[in-house]
């Protein structure tokens, strides 16, 4: 072993960081590479819009030159990266790889996009930040002339026989379509990809508006939830009671319950379980509106200006 000679001539050996046990390479790992929430420069739709990204240059950066320096390191630290910070996936997140590369639906894009994390993330990613808005695929704003060529074949009726009220109908309900199936590749994106339960998932409702802004859509939390039997879920977004009575409903709704209902005494199934008791059985915490971000402890303080 090669040694090194102090100004007083003594003879000290290099420090060798993997003769270290592997607990205190661990807490070494999570000291440069876990800082909260993992951000992929938002722009300034993204930092106008919800609160996914509030303070988001309040986080610091990972040290991932740590991850360069050999190939056991690498194996060793990137775990820790992954599956201990929240990665606040941007919009057509699942258009990327690695989720790309994963997904079960035939998407309708042309090309991949950069990745946002290695394959590695399959298997050990634990934390999710995702947003249901109008910002995602290629949905078309309305009708076009496939569209109503499309109808006249099938109803029978041309574009001239529909009056204004139809026409403005039915081109909702074509970029509803759109959009709504957008967001379930989307959730089909995490399925695919995420081998293991994830611990924390936080889905932003800000925008979660149709393509024309006229109504709500909100029932595809309770699906992603229902799908990954998540620990700990944070709901941000919804606008009023009645919208988060809506979000219960369709928890409700989606949830299986052939599988937690429950016996009274007289031998006969109890229907009508309450949220609460959903998730009791599901096993999940979940937060709607959360006054205080769990995440917020890993803002960097940043020095007063006098």
């Amino acid at each position: 072993m090669a040694t090194k000679t102090t100004a007083g001539g003594e003879d000290v050996a290099p420090f060798r960081f993997m003769d270290l046990p592997a607990e205190l390479r661990l807490h070494v790992y999570e000291k440069l590479l876990v800082v909260g929430k993992i951000f992929y420069t938002p722009d300034s739709w993204d930092t106008s819009r919800g609160v996914r990204f509030a303070h988001w240059q309040d986080y610091a950066t990972p040290s991932f030159s740590i991850l360069r320096v050999s190939k056991q390191i690498h194996a060793e630290a990137e775990p820790v990266y992954l599956s201990k910070n929240l990665f606040v996936l941007p919009d057509n997140f699942h258009l990327r790889q690695p989720f790309l590369s994963h997904s079960r639906e035939d998407p309708i894009i042309s090309h991949p996009r950069r990745w946002l994390f290695s394959k590695a993330a399959l298997s050990a990613l634990k934390n999710v930040s995702i947003s249901f808005n109008t910002r995602v695929g290629e949905i078309p704003l309305g009708a076009t002339n496939c569209t109503w060529d499309q109808h006249e074949k099938d109803e029978g009726r041309a574009f001239e026989s529909f009056t204004a009220g139809e026409r403005s109908q039915l081109a909702h309900t074509h970029s509803y379509h759109w959009l709504t199936r957008n967001w379930y590749m989307m959730v089909d994106a995490l399925l695919a990809c995420n081998t293991q339960k994830p611990s924390f998932l936080e889905i932003d409702h800000t925008s979660s508006y149709c393509i024309t802004g006229c109504c709500r859509v909100l029932e595809h939390s309770a699906i992603l939830m229902r799908e990954t039997l998540t620990e700990q879920v944070s709901i941000l977004g919804l606008r009023n009671d009645w919208e988060k009575s809506e979000f219960v409903d369709d928890l409700r709704r989606w949830y299986d319950y052939s599988e937690i209902v429950e016996q009274t005494d007289d031998g006969k199934c109890r229907v009508g379980l309450t949220v609460e008791e959903v998730l009791e059985v599901s096993k999940c915490h979940c937060d709607i509106n959360p006054k205080e971000d769990i995440w917020a402890k890993w803002r960097v303080a940043k020095p007063t200006q006098e």
